[in-house]
């Protein structure tokens, strides 16, 4: 059976860039290691995308906020980025967990759901106009 991920992920790959600039930022004093990797599982119809460093962490009074709008502990930050990145992701079915220590990094993981690829015949069927 083929699977496919929807061409609105790409959406969904922005949020996961931005992640990636926010976990640079957060080793920029230190250096550290940013990883990426992408799984499938077709059993579940899922896949993951994890985003980890070894930057500064997250403090644990601010775990419960980082999806809140306008929260940012940053000099310069509008706090929007993680609140509609969390949104999209929502919006495609998904979810984003995340898992932080202070001082030793954190972790997103973006968990999304695969589709069924879409045959010519069905692609047409959902062109056409619902009939009267």
């Amino acid at each position: 059976m083929d699977w496919h991920l929807d061409l609105r992920y790409f959406v969904v790959l922005v949020c996961a860039r931005d992640c990636c600039q926010d976990a640079i930022e957060s080793m920029q004093e230190g250096g550290g290691r940013l990883s990426v990797s992408l799984a499938a599982d077709p059993s579940a119809r899922e896949v993951t995308i994890r985003i980890a460093d070894t930057g500064s962490g997250i403090r644990e009074q601010d775990l419960g906020h980082i999806f809140d709008p306008y929260f940012t502990t940053k000099a310069s930050g509008t706090g929007l980025g993680l609140a509609i990145a969390q949104k999209i992701i929502e919006g495609h079915g998904g979810r984003i967990e995340i898992e932080s220590q202070v001082n030793k990094g954190s972790s997103f993981t973006v968990i999304l759901p695969i589709a069924k690829k879409r045959t010519r015949s069905t692609k047409k069927r959902a062109l056409q106009a619902p009939q009267a």
